[in-house]
């Protein structure tokens, strides 16, 4: 009895992912919303050559950082209406930048028969102005019906028509589309588990600009890898990037997915990276995706958190005690889970630099130590200036300490001054020079 049964279970295992046909009516129509996300190309696993018959294509462990909407409309809910009659509409990007021009408000205007799905137009914008381009060799993304083994490759050209003839510049695009279905099975997202067809698309491409009367080509070969499966009218996967040799190298990573809650993109930045010991420097949280709590970290972890900030807070001010390179790192969180960023050797403190407001008084070199001070500090200049003085100022401008110098070793009393960090001004009749100190 055993044997029935395993032979009907290979049997249906076999058939569950068998060879599929794509339609005209796996396509987009008009009016249609599809969300995808979008993963991190870096560790991707994928191996271009893994292809064929009955394959399975894992990806499951993909992690979205980023989510959009495919969104595709009638002509006539574009900009460029009066241009592409009869089309679907779908915005591909919100810039395009040609050398000195650019472009924005970028449509692919496609055309949907049951032989082929194609793109016949383009719209951009320049300066406001709605531009038509008109492809005067259509751009054949599939035959129908699409099958395994199907193999084609077309040219594919369009100018920019300058409805006002003002246009300081001209735009065209030519290229070569060579497609092939290279495998079938079965292809495993975050989304689900989709029978599929493997379809390969290396793009020739040179757009070529004219400025002043100089044309200047613009040529890149790209390489498209999609997975397709009846009735999810986009790709359930799509992998971009170029090619060396052998070497592929993913630019970007997309599928088809679910409205899901992710995790923010941590990022930050500080106003100075380099400095003496006790310096302090305030870090900005540029997050993206709406973060509902920070974790800072440093190592070494010869820091102090200053001015009732601390390692939760948003942007915080960070004083660093020891000399050396800091690592730093900023993890984020909200609803959809935690996202760090880590910028080594972020922040350097080194020894006191005679440059910028450090520079020396008069060409000479000077030594203040210790910093950080606790009850006194000591100034030693190299040689002693008539009408020299020291002024003490707290970061915000205000001063608070003035004291003759006397001598080319000169002992500053601190003690009327609470913890902090302060600017100290050592000034002559010819010459100035500012350092920052830090008193414990």
């Amino acid at each position: 009895m055993k044997q029935p049964i395993t032979v009907l279970f290979a049997l249906i295992c076999a058939n569950s992912f068998a060879q599929i046909t794509i339609t005209d009516k796996d396509m987009p129509s008009a009016g249609e919303s599809y969300t995808y996300s979008e993963a991190a190309t870096q560790g991707l696993n994928f191996n271009p050559n893994k292809t064929g018959a009955n394959q399975i294509w894992d990806f499951s462990k993909l992690k979205p950082t980023v989510q959009g909407s495919a969104n595709y409309v009638s002509s006539l809910n574009t900009p460029y209406l009066a241009y592409f009659l009869n089309t679907i509409g779908i915005k591909t990007q919100d810039t395009l930048n040609l050398l000195l021009i650019k472009l924005s408000n970028i449509y692919d205007f496609h055309k949907k028969t049951t032989a082929k799905w194609s793109v016949v137009g383009r719209g951009f914008s320049f300066s406001g102005l709605p531009l038509p381009a008109n492809y005067v060799v259509e751009d054949k993304i599939y035959n129908f019906p699409l099958k395994y083994k199907d193999y084609d490759s077309t040219p594919f050209y369009f100018t920019l028509t300058d409805p006002t003839g003002t246009l300081p510049f001209r735009y065209a695009q030519t290229g070569w589309r060579v497609t092939k279905v290279d495998g079938w099975g079965q292809v495993i997202t975050p989304y689900g588990s989709f029978s599929c067809l493997r379809v390969k698309t290396k793009l020739i491409i040179t757009d070529s600009i004219v400025i002043a009367g100089f044309a200047i080509p613009i040529p890149r070969t790209t390489y498209e890898y999609r997975w397709l499966t009846p009735g999810e009218k986009i790709p359930v996967l799509q992998i971009n990037g170029s090619q060396t040799f052998n070497n592929f190298i993913a630019s970007l990573v997309k599928y088809r997915d679910v409205p899901r809650p992710l995790p923010p993109v941590s990022n930050f930045t500080s106003n100075g990276t380099n400095g003496p010991i006790g310096t302090e420097f305030n870090f900005t949280d540029l997050t993206k995706g709406n973060p509902s709590e920070w974790i800072w970290n440093v190592e070494p972890n010869h820091v102090k958190f200053m001015w009732g900030s601390n390692a939760g807070s948003r942007s915080p001010d960070i004083r660093f005690d020891s000399l050396g390179s800091y690592d730093v790192s900023l993890t984020t969180g909200n609803k959809g889970g935690l996202n760090t960023r880590t910028r080594k050797g972020y922040i350097t403190i080194a020894e006191q630099k005679p440059n910028g407001l450090n520079s020396p008084l008069n060409g000479e070199s000077f030594m203040l130590y210790p910093n950080p001070a606790n009850e006194n500090l000591t100034l030693e200049l190299g040689k002693l200036d008539a009408k020299s003085n020291i002024r003490i100022f707290s970061l915000d401008g205000k001063m608070l300490l003035q004291q003759n110098i006397q001598s080319t070793k000169t002992l500053i009393d601190l003690n009327s001054l609470p913890a902090g960090s302060y600017v100290i001004s050592i000034e002559n009749q010819n010459d100035k020079s500012n350092r920052i100190f830090q008193k414990q």
